[in-house]
């Protein structure tokens, strides 16, 4: 990005999109668990201090725009990190 000139930020994310529900019950795939144990819940079970949209995901319009190859599934990249989560 630096050589081809591009000056601006932009927010990595893995290709495709999920929900917390689904990333959680992937980890309980991977660590052998039922991931039918992960149940749904919605944030107003969880209070915070700033308004959270239901539904967000990051886009990579921007990324395409400057010629970057989409980065891999998020499905791949937990399964890659995850001998190494489990063990440390």
């Amino acid at each position: 990005m630096v050589d081809a000139g591009v000056r601006a930020i932009y927010r990595g994310a893995a290709s495709g999109e999920t929900s917390w529900i689904a990333l959680a019950q992937r980890v309980f795939e991977l660590g052998g668990h039922d991931p039918a144990r992960v149940r749904p819940t919605t944030s107003d079970r969880f209070p915070q201090h700033a308004p959270r949209p239901g539904y967000s995901v990051l886009s990579h319009g921007g990324s395409a725009g400057v010629a970057l190859a989409p980065m891999r599934d998020w499905r791949e990249a937990v399964d890659e990190a995850w001998p190494l989560v489990r063990n440390s």
